[in-house]
């Protein structure tokens, strides 16, 4: 009798042992949600999920996505890189507070967020309307309606250009939530069993936001294709020649002073500003060839607005290219000239001024394309 009770728990131990095994097997390897790592001011900052539920007071399926959105298309984005915090910019068009105040964390841009410098956090309708109040008293009769289209987000490389674009999966939202979500939050007539129903559904994205891998959570891809594409590429290298041709004159505005005493410094620097002029003029037909692109393809007031721009860039360049080519032809004679080259020195100035204007609303413009 003892020794059939022996063999007996062997057999048993011997069973428990190979299903502990085989239940190891299938299990998946467990999702490992690291922070975002970034660098502001030289310094890195890691910035856990954990960190956002406490700004926010607590994570929730917003907050929560939010995180995972940003962190898989900065993965995208930068690779093994570290982006730098002021290099980072989100747009949003989900409208909640869980969700701005966590691009707010990340970009540096909410209130007592500790930063040195900031990134952009702009939130966009997908209707194109712009919301720059995210206080939980504006946010949340905005919300009222929001549905699958509200969970997009756009993360921006800014010194690239580059923009890496996120759509939550629509299964990942159970059938009857955003029903559900409009009745708890904005009716009187909700019952208890909707409650629980509700607060069901909301833990169980949240555990998703928690546990689930990139791919399972969204769709991402680079927003690179057709004449917005090569309008935004266009535009990056203008900035590039505006931004370099701005330094430039910011070395020759001191030495045309003395221009005898610097006419050589002067030459060189009125040298590199030409070949700059030069590179907006090609950039700015590049621009202007893609602009076409998007008016043949109905694009609206916008590309209207954007051809408009292309032809006061191209004034700005000709006009840009004729005050440096006097300053080129006076500084050969800076003793007779001083008062001609302080002058054409200044119009340089003033133009460029107006290119790094004019890209700014440029830019303003392409975020709503």
């Amino acid at each position: 009798m003892k020794n059939k009770l022996v063999k007996a728990t062997l057999i048993l131990m011997a069973l428990f042992l190979i299903l502990t095994l085989m239940a190891s097997a299938a299990s998946p390897a467990k999702f490992n949600l690291t922070p975002i790592i970034l660098e502001d001011a030289g310094e890195k900052v890691e910035i856990s999920i954990d960190d956002i539920g406490k700004y926010h007071g607590h994570l929730c399926p917003c907050s929560g996505m939010a995180f995972r959105a940003a962190r898989f298309s900065i993965s995208e984005l930068w690779g093994d890189e570290i982006p730098k915090r002021e290099d980072l910019k989100i747009i949003s068009h989900l409208p909640t507070v869980g969700s701005a105040d966590c691009f707010s964390y990340l970009t540096g841009t909410g209130p007592a967020v500790p930063h040195q410098v900031e990134g952009e956090f702009d939130l966009i309708l997908p209707d194109g309307t712009e919301v720059t109040d995210f206080s939980p008293k504006n946010l949340k009769p905005i919300s009222k309606d929001m549905n699958i289209d509200n969970w997009n987000f756009v993360i921006v490389r800014k010194s690239t250009g580059e923009r890496f674009e996120v759509q939550l999966k629509k299964d990942i939202f159970p059938e009857r939530f955003f029903k559900l979500r409009k009745k708890v939050k904005f009716t009187k007539t909700v019952t208890d069993e909707e409650k629980k129903e509700f607060k069901s559904l909301w833990n169980k994205i949240l555990d998703a936001a928690l546990t689930q891998q990139d791919n399972k959570l969204f769709e991402g891809k680079l927003v690179a294709e057709g004449p917005v594409g090569e309008i935004r590429q266009s535009v990056h290298t203008l900035k590039g020649a505006v931004e370099h041709m701005y330094e430039q004159v910011q070395v020759l505005m001191p030495i045309v002073k003395e221009p005898e005493k610097n006419k050589s410094n002067i030459q060189a620097v009125t040298d590199e500003i030409y070949g700059h002029v030069e590179e907006i003029e090609d950039y700015t037909g590049g621009f202007h060839e893609a602009v076409h692109k998007l008016m043949a393809a109905n694009g609206g007031p916008q590309a209207e607005t954007l051809h408009d721009y292309v032809h006061e860039l191209g004034y700005l360049q000709k006009h840009t290219y004729e005050y440096v080519q006097a300053l080129m032809a006076l500084i050969k004679e800076p003793e007779k000239n001083k008062l001609g080259i302080q002058a054409a020195a200044d119009n340089i100035h003033k133009n460029v001024e107006e290119f790094e204007e004019l890209m700014e609303d440029i830019d303003e413009l392409l975020e709503k394309l």
